[in-house]
Parts: C-alpha cells; sequence; structure tokens
C-alpha cells in the first residue's frame, strides 16, 4: 500500500507562463491536454521552483490541482515575496516623456512573475495534509508560504 501512496506526475516541469484576461496560468492547457486532465484527476502536493531550481511555494491540492495551481501562481504574498524591478505596466512599455529612466523599486510580487518549473504529487488521500505539512516544516525558511500547517503531533501525542 505505501508503496503507491506517492507517486510524481511531473518533476521540474518548464513553466511556460500563459496570459488570459486577467490571470496568469502555468502552462496552456489546450497544449498540454493530458498532462492538464491527469492534474485534474488526482489529489497532490505540488511545487514552484524558481530559475535557479530553487524550491519557492509548496502547496496541497485535496481538490482539483489545475485549478489550485492556478489560483495560487496568482495568489498574492503580501510582504512575504516582493522582488526589485522597473515598473511598467505588463507588455506595454512606452518610455517616459521626458526621457528619464523608470526607477528600480521594492515590488510586491505573485508566483508567475518569478516561477520557472513545477512538480506535481500524486499523493493518497489520508496522507496528502499530514504530507504536505511535514514538508512545510522541514522547508519553511526556503518557501514563501505564509502559514506553517498544524497537522503534525508532537511524540507521543497519537
Amino acid at each position: 500500500m505505501l508503496l503507491n501512496s506517492i507517486r510524481p506526475i511531473v518533476e521540474y516541469f518548464p513553466i511556460d507562463a500563459v496570459q488570459k484576461r486577467v490571470r496568469w496560468y502555468a502552462f496552456d492547457e489546450k497544449e498540454h491536454v493530458e498532462l492538464t486532465n491527469i492534474l485534474n484527476d488526482e489529489k497532490v502536493i505540488y511545487a514552484f521552483y524558481n530559475s535557479e531550481g530553487r524550491l519557492i511555494y509548496l502547496g496541497k491540492a485535496e481538490t482539483t490541482i489545475f485549478g489550485e495551481m492556478t489560483q495560487t501562481f496568482n495568489r498574492s504574498f503580501s510582504d512575504n515575496y516582493v522582488i526589485f524591478a522597473v515598473k511598467h505596466p505588463r507588455e506595454r512599455y512606452k518610455p517616459k516623456p521626458n526621457g528619464g529612466l523608470r526607477q528600480i523599486s521594492k515590488q510586491e510580487a505573485i508566483l508567475a512573475d518569478t516561477a520557472k518549473f513545477f512538480s506535481a504529487y500524486s499523493v493518497s488521500p489520508e496522507l496528502i495534509v499530514p504530507l504536505e505539512s511535514l514538508l512545510i516544516r522541514i522547508c519553511a525558511n526556503n518557501l514563501i508560504n505564509t502559514r506553517m500547517e498544524q497537522q503534525l503531533r508532537p511524540f507521543g501525542q497519537l
């Protein structure tokens, strides 16, 4: 039973961000129909990585992963996740009328701004919450997750 409790669906899958209306998607589901179908059928733990392959977000989806992943990909993480960048209207660069340079400033970021890869693992329903809790606690200093999971109990308190 434990042998099939955790199975990789996709690992370090390159993100090819696509914007549709006001939302960003990690990839175009029309180009990856089979992967989209698998992600919509499974209970999973998923991870986003930056361009260096560093884990930046870890989450679970007990319903449809594609929807949960998309929501997370667009979520604001307030002061916990910022980048230094020049603020431009997305895809509509226009120089300042006076020819001056735009200033580099600290800006709130969403995962769509920096995530370059994702992984997803199918997990048995009874393990999904405690496994996510364990992984978040192990990786706490590396993640932008703003809440620590509370599902683990100290040894001896079963």
